[in-house]
C-alpha cells in the first residue's frame, strides 16, 4: 500500500516538475522573443562567412587577428553599403516630405478624396469586403 503511494506522489511530483519546467522555457522564450530575428540573421552571416575565416585563419594561424579581418570585410560588405543605401532612403524621405509641404494647397487633399471615392464605388472591393467579412 505504501509503495503505491509512493508511486503516486513520485508521479505527481514528475507532472508538477516537467509543467513547471514547461513554463519557465515558454517564459524564457518569450523573454528572448526580441532577439530572435537579430540571432537569425547572425546565424546566416557567420554560415556565409565562416569559410572565408577559416581560410583566413589556416593562413595567418591567428584566431582573433582572422575574425578581425573577416570583421572588417563584412563591414566592407553588408554594413557600408546598408549605411549608404539607409541615408539615400532618409534623402529621398525627407524630399517627399518637402515636396508634400509645398505642393498647391488642396491638391493633395482633392487626389486623395478622389482616390477614396473610387475606393468607395469600386465593385471588386466591395466584393471582397463581402467575402472577408463571410
Amino acid at each position: 500500500m505504501k509503495e503505491k503511494k509512493d508511486m503516486e506522489t513520485s508521479r505527481t511530483q514528475k507532472v508538477l516538475f516537467f509543467t513547471a519546467l514547461i513554463l519557465v522555457t515558454l517564459l524564457f522564450l518569450y523573454l528572448l522573443k526580441p532577439f530572435f530575428f537579430p540571432l537569425f540573421w547572425a546565424a546566416v552571416i557567420t554560415g556565409i562567412f565562416k569559410p572565408l575565416y577559416e581560410k583566413i585563419n589556416g593562413k595567418l594561424h591567428r584566431p582573433s587577428l582572422s575574425a578581425a579581418i573577416v570583421l572588417l570585410i563584412i563591414s566592407l560588405i553588408i554594413i557600408l553599403p546598408g549605411s549608404f543605401l539607409g541615408s539615400l532612403l532618409f534623402a529621398e524621405s525627407l524630399q517627399i516630405y518637402d515636396s508634400f509641404n509645398t505642393a498647391n494647397d488642396g491638391q493633395i487633399e482633392k487626389l486623395i478624396t478622389s482616390i477614396t471615392g473610387m475606393m468607395k464605388n469600386s465593385p471588386f472591393l466591395s466584393i471582397c469586403i463581402l467575402m472577408k467579412t463571410s
